[in-house]
């Protein structure tokens, strides 16, 4: 039996054993306060280009890909947790939100998307007065 290692074999007969068919989902935290509610993504490494964002349903989905390590038959891996590929995830929001005003803000390989509150006006009902 060879003493090459046995990623250097599964990546030189099997391709890259992090490619994932499915998109992976990276951690996401939700939180609101009284004008917004904001969802900070973990998403170090993605190129902004690649982020989809869209709000369908007061559903928040942000897509893109972290393209995969470069030229893994070179090196011989001792450890690979970070997920490369595609990437999704999918926030149910608790309120109605101000579509028009959503702001997104990719610093320090996190992306926070601020969703302002959508504001509920009170409709007064008018009644005539008999004379």
């Amino acid at each position: 039996m060879s003493k090459e290692p046995v990623v250097r074999v599964m990546l030189t007969r099997c391709g890259p054993i992090f490619a994932r068919r499915e998109p992976w989902h990276p951690p996401t935290n939700v939180y609101e306060t009284a004008e917004h509610m904001v969802v900070k993504v973990d998403i170090a490494g993605v190129e902004p280009e690649s982020l989809h964002i869209s709000i369908d349903e007061n559903v928040l989905r942000v897509r893109g890909r972290r393209e995969e390590f470069s030229n893994p038959r070179q090196v011989a891996i001792h450890r690979l947790e970070i997920p490369y590929g595609d990437f999704e995830t999918n926030v149910h929001l608790a309120v109605p939100i101000d579509q028009e005003h959503v702001e997104a803000n990719y610093q320090n390989g996190f992306l926070t998307v601020t969703l302002p509150k959508e504001q509920t006006r009170r409709v007064i009902v008018q009644t005539e007065q008999e004379n």
